[in-house]
């Protein structure tokens, strides 16, 4: 996940549950990602507000941050300026649907290493 997230150059908020804090997960190539201590950025509302992603890959079910839920059912359900809703993409090997904010777009059944190596393979080959 962590080197998805490099090659994407897309911020990484891990959860507690994930066992990717403080280095773990690897794959890193040397980019650091991972937005540390967002649950305390995430308190600020005016900082919160402006966050505003297009797309979120959320792996593995449910978040442990009421928080991070929080704000992830408001940013996906906002309007974006590039894509209108943003997509929030739930990638679990459960192939239950486990949604209390209403907020989860996509729902794909797929480990993380599988799921990342078929979008690398996809990205390799629109270039």
């Amino acid at each position: 996940v962590k080197w998805l997230a490099t090659s994407l150059q897309w911020p990484l908020f891990t959860d507690i549950q994930s066992g990717m804090r403080a280095g773990g997960g690897g794959g890193g190539g040397g980019v650091d990602v991972e937005v540390v201590g967002y649950d305390l950025v995430l308190a600020d509302g005016m900082v919160a507000s402006k966050l505003t992603p297009d797309v979120v890959l959320q792996f593995g079910t449910p978040l442990v941050s009421p928080r991070l839920a929080g704000w992830l059912a408001k940013a996906t359900t906002t309007t974006s300026a590039i894509m209108g809703q943003a997509a929030h993409m739930v990638i679990s090997t459960d192939p239950s649907r486990y949604d209390p904010t209403g907020s989860v777009t996509h729902h794909i059944v797929s480990s993380a290493e599988a799921f990342a190596l078929a979008l690398d393979a996809e990205r390799t080959v629109r270039r």
